[in-house]
């Protein structure tokens, strides 16, 4: 009877046994039947700059001077302005005369190599050559060729060519420097000695931006920070 019992318990114990040891098998199977999805991925879009080639003669951009004055018209010239340059240095150049020649360069910025130079200087040069024609003094045009040669499209008397041109004698330079600023040009005129190196007189002046556009455009305008 015992022994009966026995064997029945047993026989429960074990079937319950497997029945749990089937059960979790077939959960493990099932859970590795499911196959999880897979996480989307976004692929990174990633936005390629174009490449700005920098360059050292690229300039700033550049806007107009927001303090400065500028009429709807206006009369006055580069050359309104040497005449009054010239005033002054005719105030203080004593030891000029009638027979003491001059000749008128261009003038350059005002930097670190001074030798470099614009329209402006150019037009400075040409408007100072007038001025002191007219004060009496004889001014020598140091580039004027030996002679007048005929080309197709006109006929040249004036180069920039030291081959092309003939020693002249000049006793003064009447020349100077520009300082540009978001307000205009400052200009310093002085009238040297070739011979002994000692300026004679000198003279400055000031250029508003408005009048200097009319040579160059955009010529002084105020870089952007």
């Amino acid at each position: 009877m015992k022994r009966s019992l026995y064997l029945l318990l047993s026989s429960v114990l074990l079937h319950g046994c497997a029945t749990n040891l089937i059960t979790m098998q077939q959960q493990q199977a099932m859970q590795s039947a499911i196959t999880m999805p897979k996480p989307i991925r976004h692929k990174a879009t990633s936005r390629v700059e174009p490449k700005v080639a920098l360059h050292e003669n690229i300039k700033p951009v550049l806007i107009p001077p927001p303090n400065s004055y500028k009429p709807k018209y206006s009369h006055k010239t580069v050359d309104d302005y040497a005449e009054q340059i010239t005033m002054q240095l005719m105030q203080q150049a004593r030891y000029l005369n009638a027979g003491s020649r001059i000749g008128v360069a261009s003038f350059v910025a005002f930097d670190r190599t001074l030798q470099s130079t614009d329209a402006l200087g150019n037009q400075l040069a040409e408007s100072f050559i007038k001025e002191i024609q007219a004060y009496g003094l004889p001014v020598v045009d140091f580039k004027m060729m030996n002679g007048i040669e005929v080309r197709r499209d006109g006929d040249i008397v004036f180069s920039r060519k030291t081959r092309d041109l003939s020693k002249v004698e000049v006793d003064y330079v009447l020349s100077g420097t520009m300082h540009k600023n978001e307000k205009g040009v400052r200009v310093n005129a002085r009238i040297v000695s070739l011979d002994k190196k000692t300026v004679v007189a000198t003279a400055r002046g000031f250029i508003p931006h408005f009048v200097v556009n009319e040579v160059i455009p955009s010529h002084v305008w105020m870089s952007t920070p």
